[in-house]
């Protein structure tokens, strides 16, 4: 990224922080919910009521206006009046949450249902609480609560993959608001698509139902504006005021929520097809930069994020018509909600697993260092607490084979010892192994290049070491092109080319920014260039100074993979190594020249 975006993008003092926390706050507040909300998700989804609608006419009666399935074909039909439930009669007191507290039970229970019919009878008619449901789901062989199982496993892996990303992305660059944008929208996800109920049931449960409406209802803002700014986080004017209108389209929903001062047709209008509107067009930009503007590297970083946004619009509206297929049966109506519901779980987990491997593969955002970490660090807690655990349970039967009694505190402490003993050598053989089998790209320049040892320098020139430098880098990183400048005062000389004619690689240019940075000792990555990617100082250390006596200038990897932190931070150290021996060598060759 341009280090003008990026530090435009940056966040400092109170608002950092504020960021920091709102998106922490916003992350254990759903996770909180969500785990709060389980008890209550399964014990209304063991519950069911009578197949029948209701309402109270002038009289008071509850009279009934729809009937299916049991109830249906028990003769109950249209205008017949709901005398009682189970014995318990229907008065005028009885409200419509009364009456839906009567008919709501567990599912497979009876229910006694007395009617008067329109011709004047009395009936009373006993059906089984959700009997067509049972019925379907004998047909395709599950039961009731593997059927809730099911929505359990397939909620709860989505919601621990959008929290985990979700994370991993914020750790990144927490300093950065677009990147707490995407993991703000990564986690507030499933809220905004209502695929978790059990967020509904616990923020039912904590009696903050209205709370979560408004931060469901805001929470499609994020999304649009994250949209619109993927990857870098800048819009041109147009694009800006989109997403202003987005904003006062969302302000809009919550004060209609609150108020209720738009007619039903308007509120469907402006919750529903406007927004569709705004997706659809952000879709269509992130269509339009891929091929119009991006550079390679960005199309790489981009191309999958961009599929998959689309893809989980068109399968989240294909979903949204199945829930408004009629003429179908009960089995055929449960086949087709666990089928559009998986289809949707598996989307949006694709959709997240897409933006880490943008994260972690193409390097989008320079993440793979924080995510090297995470996984390194979060593999030792995990391996340590189980030895602590395994060591406490060991420590404790043997006390209490040899004294009669357990000894926690002195297990605790034992195994404690231990686990800390242990530390060092535990996490230097999981991060050698993590880094071996998904990092195997990263280089130790000293061991590979053998011209660095300082053993070999008395037998080469600085001419060796310049031709050694470009072709060993371009090797080794997969570059298509280095070379290898010196600096004799102001003037920038050539010391060696590889993949680059001399003349071509002569017209480098470095500007003052660009010095004040190698002259710091920092390496600099060029995206707006198409000659060279990267340019390292190499330098030679001289106290808390850096005496910056050339550059190694890189270009770029091949398959448009782009260099990592990593990358850059192995490069750092190299230009400290081969600065110390061009420097010893260009020494050797000033003496030698003196004493012939």
């Amino acid at each position: 990224m341009p280090e003008n975006q990026q530090s435009a993008r940056s966040l400092y003092g109170i608002r950092l922080w504020l960021a920091r926390l709102a998106y922490l706050l916003v992350l254990t507040g759903i996770i909180v919910i969500f785990f709060i909300g389980m008890p209550k998700y399964i014990a209304a989804s063991s519950q069911g009521g009578a197949s029948l609608s209701v309402e109270r006419t002038a009289q008071g009666d509850m009279m009934i206006t729809r009937t299916e399935d049991e109830v249906a074909q028990a003769g109950i039909g249209p205008g017949d009046i709901l005398l009682g439930v189970d014995n318990q009669l229907i008065t005028a007191e009885t409200s419509m949450d009364d009456l839906d507290t009567m008919l709501t039970g567990k599912i497979g229970e009876s229910l006694t249902l007395s009617i008067l019919t329109q011709n004047g009878s009395r009936l009373d008619v006993t059906i089984v609480r959700g009997r067509a449901l049972l019925n379907a789901l004998s047909a395709i062989g599950i039961s009731l609560s593997q059927l809730i199982l099911f929505h359990i496993i397939l909620t709860g892996i989505l919601m621990l993959t959008f929290a985990l990303i979700s994370f991993l992305i914020f750790i990144r660059r927490s300093d950065d608001w677009f990147v707490i944008l995407v993991a703000l929208t990564q986690m507030l996800l499933p809220l905004t698509l209502r695929v978790a109920p059990q967020l509904t049931y616990g923020a039912l449960a904590l009696n903050a139902f209205w709370i979560l409406n408004i931060v469901r209802i805001l929470s499609l803002y994020p999304l649009v504006a994250m949209i619109y700014l993927f990857p870098k986080g800048v819009a041109s004017k147009w694009v800006g005021l989109l997403i202003f209108l987005a904003g006062v389209l969302a302000l809009s929903n919550v004060a209609n929520y609150l108020l209720n001062f738009f007619t039903p047709l308007l509120s469907v209008l402006i919750g529903y097809a406007i927004w569709w509107f705004f997706l659809i067009i952000g879709v269509l930009l992130q269509v339009h930069r891929y091929r119009k503007i991006y550079s390679p590297t960005e199309r790489q970083q981009t191309k999958w994020v961009i599929i998959g946004f689309a893809i989980t619009l068109i399968v989240f509206f294909l979903f949204e018509l199945s829930k408004n297929i009629t003429g179908l049966s009960v089995t055929q109506t449960l086949l087709l909600g666990m089928a559009s519901d998986l289809a949707l779980g598996l989307t949006l987990i694709f959709l997240a697993l897409i933006m880490a491997f943008a994260v972690f593969h193409y390097k989008l955002w320079d993440a793979d260092f924080y995510i090297n970490r995470t996984v390194i660090y979060g593999l030792v807690t995990g391996v340590l607490a189980l030895f602590w655990g395994a060591m406490m349970a060991l420590l404790n039967y043997a006390f209490q084979q040899f004294t009669d009694k357990q000894s926690p505190i002195l297990a605790a402490v034992l195994s404690s010892v231990q686990v800390i003993a242990l530390f060092q050598p535990v996490r230097g053989r999981i991060e050698t192994w993590i880094n071996s089998h998904f990092y195997k790209d990263r280089v130790d320049f000293t061991k590979a290049i053998v011209e660095l040892q300082p053993e070999k320098w008395q037998f080469i020139a600085p001419q060796n070491m310049y031709d050694a430098l470009a072709e060993s880098v371009t090797s080794l990183l997969q570059s298509d092109k280095a070379a290898v400048y010196t600096f004799d005062g102001n003037t920038v000389r050539l010391g060696s080319a590889v993949g680059i004619k001399p003349a071509l690689a002569r017209q480098i240019k470095l500007d003052d920014a660009t010095r004040q940075r190698l002259q710091a000792g920092k390496v600099v990555q060029l995206k707006d260039q198409t000659i060279f990617a990267v340019i390292v100082p190499l330098t030679v250390p001289r106290g808390r100074l850096n005496d910056l006596i050339g550059i190694l200038a890189v270009g770029p990897r091949a398959e448009e993979r782009g260099y990592s932190r990593d990358h850059i931070s192995d490069l750092s150290g190299l230009g400290q190594s081969a600065g110390t021996a061009i420097h010893f060598l260009q020494l050797n060759q000033k003496k030698s020249s003196h004493s012939a």
